[in-house]
């Protein structure tokens, strides 16, 4: 079983999220305002770490639960997926601000980015169900 995969996705989705804004600006926009939105990258990663630490215990919890029980790792992700995304939402809700909305939805596609780049190893001698 790989237990470092729920730290590795939420490093990746921490440190993927602030940038999605800014990529879509620039694909998008071809506005040069959003470079100067980089300088506010560590403030991201900082508040990120921060408030994230919630949803990270019940996704840490959530992984061991599902890691017994669950055969398949496309399942996993999915469940998983779905308790990252409704924690982004909650927490942008909770914290409010005028880029709540914009901003749950970037780390949302990070947190499914995320999930792509990492595999998660069963163990093989680990019975699933037992």
């Amino acid at each position: 079983m790989n237990k470092s995969y729920p730290i590795k996705h939420w490093v990746t989705t921490l440190a993927l999220g602030p940038l999605l804004p800014v990529l879509y600006g620039i694909i998008f926009t071809k506005d040069d305002q959003v470079f100067g939105d980089l300088e506010t990258y560590p403030l991201f990663i900082m508040f990120g770490l921060l408030f994230s630490l919630p949803v990270l215990f019940i996704y840490v919890f959530t992984f061991r639960f599902l890691i017994k029980k669950i055969d398949s790792a496309i399942l996993i992700k999915t469940i998983l997926n779905i308790v990252v995304i409704a924690g982004v939402f909650i927490t942008f809700q909770v914290i409010k601000g005028g880029m709540a909305m914009a901003l749950s939805k970037a780390y949302s596609v990070a947190a499914i980015i995320s999930s792509l780049l990492f595999r998660i190893k069963r163990n093989p001698d680990v019975a699933v169900g037992r």
